[in-house]
């Protein structure tokens, strides 16, 4: 049933957005929801409530319930059953017509409420008494646990109402629109989390380190954990509407999405708007076109609060439309009227998730068999996990964008077509094909014909077949490292893949190092190249003036007696002034050399010579080209009004390298 904001009364819990028929009900209230199984016999439930005119009825619990939660006192459960039965008795529902399985059904959803919320007790407990940035809420309140997330919920609720107080009919339609959106809660991962039953289970890291499950341990920071305590919990994004909004995910190439209005999210779940622990909120002109920077600058200003932000259980939605429309009113009246209007599915996942980054938290442990999951195909699409053995939909999803066939069924990895449309997009795709196609030799020349580096994935025997090779590092020189030791003695291939390359020299047999020949295709590719040439071609002035022409930077790689050869020091700072560092002293004191590399980089007036320093007509060269280089000018050129003035015109912060008599005199005329 749809909810009007004229008729919230903010204290109050929202009401589900959707009824839902009894059988649609009972199938929602299934322990499967949070628990994997209920299926054990127990007491019949006639002696447990102490009824004696109905059908014995078996009362299901899980057979690892030990393990699921703990209680002190064994006779809560009991309390909790009797409970049920007085519930049901003051009702008038039990009748001698009454079904035993929805009996059944109606003390097991209580039981299975009862350990949620013994068993979220314990999560928020530890959160909220272990994380640092939890101490001055921990000593505000008395509550303790499960009760403390509610107290923080429910004012924040009635601080946003307060804030608030009345809306206007923009602000109460845009509401409606949070309200009755269907939203869902997302999880994304590598980790196979679906079990033979079909069954959706996820664990907080605490417990998969307890069960001694593997898992990424990146994805929670241990800044994370000593602040914030919130390892007991399983982590979910929210987005609005029915089909997936986002596009890829750090967190892994699977999703998996759940209707947030489940009993384990309205009893023992809490958002929080923003993540708790990184400064930077997201950038909301990337998701809400439109809207200006003045809106965009306001809205990425993130509460100070750690809890402000934070809401409880049935409470979520109604928090997240509250708390957007108080960050909405603070910006300009053309911005505010946009974000108000947008209320499709698409335009409120912009506002939602672009101006907050919501993180649903359930404590310990989250099981479902309802959910929706999908596949990143890598390019802002998705796959349906149960197509990827169909040969005709996966080949045109790899046609697409050939990544998706790492979810390729083994059967399609094998495929032949699905293969060739992959590698004829991107060679390294055959790291995804089956171990029998990267034997097959259309495969792997193609393969290496769009992407040389796919040589390192090809099977060993293509790797001493010199038409695959010489494919290789025709298309990338640096493939040449994939290569046999005895097609790396080739000169032929060495010569393909230096002119491909330059740095591919270091791949090459040593004799290939002190060939001139190669060496000279190298550096004329990169000079730097020269780092990987003999000592003896190091001494080869053909050989340094090549390398020296296509790259300044190979005169680090230069013997110390050709750092005072004029010719080689030239050419080098008229790529890049700041190579002055390696010339001999004679050259950093030359007017040449140092005019020249002036011109090209502020730091040269740093290495030439200190006569040159203060040489009026270098230093002017050297300003005019990058005014902060009066940095590197002597004290006397520092004090030179001619000097600063053309520094200053060409960069106006370069006056804070100014004399102190001249930046007097700037102040001066600044007033």
């Amino acid at each position: 049933m749809k909810t009007l904001t004229n008729k919230i009364i903010f204290t109050r819990q929202v009401q589900e957005a959707h009824n839902q028929t009894s059988k649609e009900q009972k199938k929602t209230n299934e322990l499967a929801s949070n628990i994997s199984s209920i299926q054990n016999s127990g007491m019949p439930l006639k002696e447990k409530f102490k009824l004696s005119n109905f059908p014995a009825v078996e009362l299901s619990l899980p057979k690892n319930l030990k393990e699921l939660f703990h209680i002190k006192n064994k006779g809560e459960i009991n309390k909790e059953i009797t409970v049920v039965k007085n519930v049901l008795d003051e009702k008038n529902i039990l009748t001698k017509s009454f079904q035993a399985s929805n009996l059944e059904d109606a003390a097991a959803r209580v039981i299975t409420e009862f350990m949620r919320k013994s068993i979220s007790d314990n999560a928020y407990n530890y959160m909220f008494t272990s994380g640092t940035s939890w101490k001055d809420i921990s000593e505000k309140y008395q509550e303790k646990g499960l009760e403390l997330m509610r107290k923080i919920s429910k004012e924040n609720i009635s601080n946003l109402r307060n804030e608030l107080k009345s809306l206007d009919n923009d602000e109460k339609s845009f509401l409606d629109s949070i309200l009755t959106v269907k939203l869902r809660a997302t999880h994304a991962s590598d980790a196979n989390l679906v079990n033979e039953n079909d069954i959706l289970g996820i664990y907080s890291r605490k417990l998969l380190i307890k069960k001694n499950i593997p898992f990424t341990e990146v994805n929670s920071t241990r800044k994370d954990i000593k602040c914030l305590s919130n390892d007991d919990f399983v982590f979910f994004s929210l987005e609005p509407g029915e089909d997936f909004k986002k596009p890829s995910s750090r967190f892994g190439s699977s999703i998996y999405s759940i209707d947030i209005n489940k009993p384990v999210f309205e009893q023992v779940s809490c958002i929080s708007l923003y993540d708790q622990v990184t400064k930077e909120p997201p950038d909301p002109k990337k998701y809400i076109h439109g809207i200006s920077r003045e809106a965009a600058r306001i809205l990425q200003k993130k509460d100070p609060s750690i809890c402000d932000f934070m809401f409880f259980g049935k409470e979520m939605r109604t928090g997240l439309g509250l708390y957007l429309l108080k960050r909405i009113r603070n910006i300009p009246h053309s911005d505010r009227q946009k974000i108000l209007s947008m209320k499709s599915e698409h335009e409120l996942n912009s506002v939602i998730n672009g101006i907050l980054r919501p993180e649903i938290k359930v404590p310990k442990y989250f099981f479902s068999k309802e959910y929706t999951a999908a596949l990143f195909d890598g390019n802002g699409g998705f796959l349906d996990p149960k197509k990827t053995n169909n040969k005709e939909y996966m080949l045109d999803k790899v046609a697409t964008y050939y990544k998706v066939l790492a979810h390729a069924s083994n059967n399609l990895k094998n495929d032949y077509d699905i293969a060739l449309s992959a590698v004829n997009q991107n060679g390294t795709a055959i790291k995804l094909i089956s171990d029998e196609l990267k034997k097959n030799r259309e495969i792997i020349m193609a393969a290496v014909k769009t992407s040389g580096m796919a040589l390192r994935f090809a099977d060993e025997k293509f790797k001493v077949d010199k038409g695959v090779v010489l494919a290789a590092v025709h298309q990338s020189g640096e493939s040449l490292e994939f290569a046999s030791k005895s097609l790396k003695k080739d000169r032929s291939i060495i010569l393909t893949a230096v002119k491909t390359s330059g740095m591919s020299l270091r791949f090459a047999d040593e004799k290939f190092k002190d060939d001139k020949g190669i060496v000279l295709s190298a550096v004329h590719q990169s000079g730097e190249a020269l780092k990987f040439a003999s000592k003896r071609l190091k001494n080869d002035k053909d050989v340094l003036l090549a390398a020296v022409q296509n790259s300044g930077q190979a005169l680090t790689y230069v013997p110390k007696k050709f750092r005072d050869d004029k010719q080689l020091i030239l050419i080098a700072v008229q790529k890049n002034g700041a190579l002055l560092r390696y010339a001999s002293d004679r050259l950093k004191d030359d007017e040449d050399i140092v005019n020249k590399a002036v011109q090209t980089h502020l730091t040269a007036l740093l290495f030439c010579s200190n006569r040159l320093k203060d040489n009026l007509e270098t230093v002017l060269l050297a300003v005019k080209h990058h005014g902060k280089a009066l940095l590197y000018a002597s004290k006397r050129l520092k004090d030179n009004d001619i000097i600063v003035s053309a520094a200053i015109n060409n960069d106006k912060s370069a006056d804070k390298y100014a004399s102190e008599r001249i930046k007097k005199t700037l102040l001066l005329n600044k007033l």
